[in-house]
């Protein structure tokens, strides 16, 4: 039975990609650069943000480690 599923799952994900890819080949290169550029963006946006979380998380870490040592 898992065989089915599996097989079922993969069409799925197969026809979502082909119409995906489908679409992508009607639109014009500007909007496909414009979409890069800002996946591009969004991908630094995430880094940063990611970076920042990390260190105020490492700051608090350290704030009650001081004030309650193990």
């Amino acid at each position: 039975m898992s065989e089915v599923a599996d097989t079922q799952r993969f069409d799925a994900l197969y026809k979502t990609l082909s119409t995906c890819v489908s679409k992508l080949d009607q639109l014009p290169p500007e909007a496909i650069d414009e979409a890069l550029a800002l996946a591009e963006q969004g991908q630094a946006a995430y880094t940063q943000a990611k970076a920042r979380l990390e260190a105020a998380t490492q700051r608090l870490d350290a704030m009650f480690a001081q004030r309650d040592p193990a």
